[in-house]
């Protein structure tokens, strides 16, 4: 299993047949002052796993880190299941969508998402908060 792409956007959605909606994706916000909060966010985690991972079920959570590593919220938990009957040749998916609202950023710097899947690191998306 991996994770094979994490967009940070304005808005997302997942249709319930795999189709991801993604509005305006970003990797930097520009303010005026700080703090600052940001109305949303939205996080797209792409999860691919081989065909024998159908049906299998996981745990995961998304931390939410600043450039001193240390973690700016509680980590947000998500559980999801591989489907049961893959198209043959074709890798299992799961599409996560994690709205965050109203995070606040006291300073600029970098943060970043860290995504682990049974307690295992995966894969992280950066964000710069600068002013500008």
């Amino acid at each position: 299993m991996n994770v094979d792409s994490i967009l940070i956007s304005e808005y997302a959605r997942s249709a319930p047949d795999g189709r991801l909606t993604v509005v305006d994706t970003f990797n930097a916000i520009a303010v005026t002052k700080f703090p600052v909060r940001v109305p949303l966010i939205a996080l797209s985690v792409l999860i691919h796993g081989h065909s024998a991972e159908a049906g299998t079920s996981h745990s995961g959570e998304i931390r939410f880190i600043n450039h001193h590593r240390e973690e700016i919220r509680d980590p947000i938990p998500f559980e999801f299941t591989f489907l049961d009957e893959p198209t043959p040749g074709i890798p299992v998916r799961h599409t996560l969508v994690q709205r965050i609202y109203g995070q606040e950023f006291s300073e600029p710097g970098s943060y970043a998402f860290e995504i682990y899947i049974d307690g295992t690191y995966h894969a992280i998306a950066s964000l710069l908060v600068a002013a500008g």
